[in-house]
């Protein structure tokens, strides 16, 4: 459960350790264990009767977070279906509800996912094998952000987004001028990230 993923005794647990030693057998088998459970007890986490369903949504999007973009990209199923379900509840007013429990988790989903459609540094010297594995991983990414968008609205999305690239750009504008060309990497990924939900925000909207 839980306790499998967090810390006991300011002990690592054994998840947290393969994160911090970037072991990739360890995280991909965690990443997989928790993301099938999570899977097979969607109805459970959807269901009327409350059951600390946002601690198995926890788990997955702490596998979400491994910087490993391969290993993340295992959670995207889980969140395919819990978007999906979340969108057939019936009545409205109850998936208004569960939608509003989940934002907290659904937003940063939305953080993580942007920050994982980042290109990795040094991507122009590539293959371009290993560049169409990195675009189609983007996508996918780039999909779950539109799924976020769905349930939470274009708004809120485009705040997600468009606040920390206005810190991005700030960041990058503050570092010596032979380093902005190549610091480009984060901008990118919002921008992208925008490009994404750009449909479902208000056409009105002058905030980015």
């Amino acid at each position: 459960g839980q306790a499998d993923a967090n810390s006991t005794n300011g002990q690592l647990s054994p998840f947290q350790k393969s994160v911090q030693e970037e072991d990739e057998d360890g995280m991909r088998g965690y990443c997989r264990i928790f993301t099938e459970m999570s899977e097979s007890y969607l109805s459970l986490i959807l269901s009327h009767e409350e059951m600390n369903q946002a601690s198995l949504v926890e788990l997955v999007l702490l596998c979400s977070g491994i910087p490993d973009k391969e290993i993340a990209g295992i959670t995207l199923h889980f969140w395919n279906g819990f978007v999906m379900g979340l969108e057939e509840l019936e009545p409205f007013e109850y998936r208004q509800i569960k939608i509003d429990s989940f934002a907290p988790q659904l937003t940063r989903l939305l953080a993580i996912c942007t920050h994982l459609l980042r290109y990795p540094v040094g991507v122009e010297d590539l293959s371009p094998d290993r560049l169409d594995d990195i675009e189609g991983i983007r996508l996918y990414f780039a999909d779950t952000i539109e799924d976020c968008c769905r349930l939470l609205g274009g708004e809120v999305v485009l705040r997600a987004t468009g606040d920390p690239l206005q810190e991005e750009c700030r960041r990058v504008a503050s570092l010596p001028p032979n380093q902005q060309l190549s610091d480009w990497h984060g901008m990118e990924a919002y921008l992208y990230a925008i490009q994404a939900v750009s449909r479902y925000t208000p056409p009105d909207d002058q905030r980015v």
